[in-house]
């Protein structure tokens, strides 16, 4: 199977991966929905984006080191960095005891210092994942990896939606965590089971994922501040119920980022670093295939939710979430440039040169709280939101423009898409002024944008619907 050919055969099994996980997700938010009210999600926010903000801040790199690094494979390599993500496990969950009453404190949610001490446990665990589970990416492998997690994904959702049922309040939330990355660390030991290693703990391959992680830390440092920072500030700027229903609709907003880093850590990350370390005359090419098969995909999504996300809203949720709706489509919008700055701050690690994508990311991270500030006490929650896009073009910039100073050719395969989307918030913005109240706008809305997702798709991936067709037979040969 050619490069490319490959690329796009586990591009389309991440798809179909990531397409299950949203059904399962979005069914069990739409019965939590009807058992809980916005107040317990937006509690909920706040202890998730916590431990999704220990966790990135402590990243040294492990997973991105055994991807990239030649000794990937080797078992003292790995058992490095299992001690190294062990030692992590065990301070993350020390740390997150010891702030849970301050955080209680700030928000004023007596609830908060509970629900971290119980949810952080999912800290602790995560530290004993098996790190062989990298290697499988590394190894392109992807078929394995995303059936092992749609399994733990059912199987945890499961048994939230009981607990819920028998006692519905926030702590179905919390112990979710719990509970998934549990079910995680056992699978990772099954699929993926540790190598034997007689040998100590090499000092000197802890230093190699230290030294190549230190810029992976201060990255993901400015990743938590891009992509989790909005429902910290929303949730000390506003009320509960309101970070609530902006947490739903940014969980639907969000499928296509989700989509965006599945794709990017499980197939444009590892095929990048193996151009990277075979032939880097090579790289400007195969990351020109990779571009020019992962945006036109995510561009669907967006297009997509965007036109559903009022009906969905509507038909499905309490009148209490309906508003989330149009805070979905405000949130896509901006999700796309994060998207594009997903893909992107990838390349330079890819390349070995994680510093790029560290002062990268610190750019975007400022321009993010700049812009998103300044637009909130200009235009409410809606110029937030378009602050972080704003901030999202930048970090996207700085890359491009890193590239053209390294003769690593881009295909800005990202533009007509990007004009497309801001196009169709404004045209719906328009037209949404005048019969935006009744039922049957949405309806049309969500029509006319599956139809316009379906055109996209036929038109950019014509030449492989038709070879599909004509090797199943279904077309007559001219």
């Amino acid at each position: 199977m050619s490069g490319s050919a490959k690329i796009g055969s586990n591009s389309f099994i991440v798809i179909g991966g990531q397409f299950a996980s949203i059904v399962i997700r979005f069914l069990s938010n739409i019965i939590l929905a009807w058992f809980l009210v916005p107040d317990d999600f937006g509690i909920a926010a706040i202890i998730t984006t916590i431990f999704m903000g220990l966790s990135m801040l402590s990243d040294v790199g492990i997973h991105d080191s055994i991807i990239r690094s030649k000794y990937g494979e080797d078992a003292d390599f790995q058992k490095a960095a299992f001690y190294a993500q062990m030692v992590r496990g065990i301070v993350l969950y020390a740390i997150i005891f010891g702030i849970s009453g301050y955080v209680a404190d700030f928000y004023d949610k007596d609830i908060l210092a509970a629900g971290l001490k119980v949810g952080g446990l999912s800290l602790l665990l995560d530290g004993f994942y098996s790190v062989r589970v990298h290697e499988l990416q590394r190894n392109h492998q992807v078929k394995t990896i995303v059936l092992f997690e749609l399994g733990v994904q059912a199987i945890a959702t499961l048994l939230v939606l009981t607990i819920c049922v028998i006692y519905p309040t926030v702590w179905a939330l919390i112990v979710s965590h719990v509970f998934n990355t549990g079910l995680r660390l056992i699978g990772s030991h099954w699929i993926a089971p540790m190598k034997r290693s007689l040998e100590r703990v090499s000092m000197a391959h802890v230093r190699r994922i230290i030294s190549f992680g230190k810029w992976i830390f201060l990255s993901t440092l400015f990743q938590y501040i891009i992509t989790q920072s909005d429902k910290l500030f929303i949730g000390k700027l506003a009320d509960a119920s309101t970070l609530g229903v902006y947490a739903i609709a940014s969980s639907l907003a969000a499928i296509p980022l989700l989509l965006s880093y599945q794709l990017g850590a499980k197939i444009v990350y590892p095929v990048l670093s193996e151009a990277a370390r075979e032939s880097k005359g090579a790289y400007g090419q195969r990351l020109g295939e990779v571009l020019g098969r992962i945006f036109p995909l995510l561009f669907v999504f967006v297009v997509i939710i965007f036109a559903v996300a009022p009906l969905f809203f509507k038909l499905l949720y309490q009148a209490a979430y309906h508003s989330a709706g149009y805070y979905t489509q405000i949130l896509v919008v901006m999700t796309w440039f994060m998207i594009l700055y997903d893909i992107y701050q990838k390349i330079p690690v890819s390349y070995g040169l994680p510093k790029v994508t560290a002062l990268a990311s610190g750019v975007t991270a400022l321009l993010r709280i700049v812009f998103s500030v300044a637009l909130y006490y200009r235009f409410g929650l809606t110029g937030f939101v378009f602050g972080l896009a704003a901030g999202s073009i930048m970090g996207v910039v700085a890359v491009q423009v890193w590239m053209r100073m390294n003769g690593i050719g881009g295909m800005l395969a990202e533009l007509y898409p990007s004009l497309g989307i801001v196009g169709l918030l404004l045209i719906h913005h328009q037209a949404a002024a005048r019969y935006g109240e009744h039922l049957a706008f949405d309806v049309v809305t969500a029509l006319l944008g599956l139809a316009l997702a379906a055109g996209f798709v036929f038109r950019t991936y014509n030449a492989q619907i038709m070879g599909l067709f004509a090797r199943k037979g279904w077309l007559k040969a001219s």
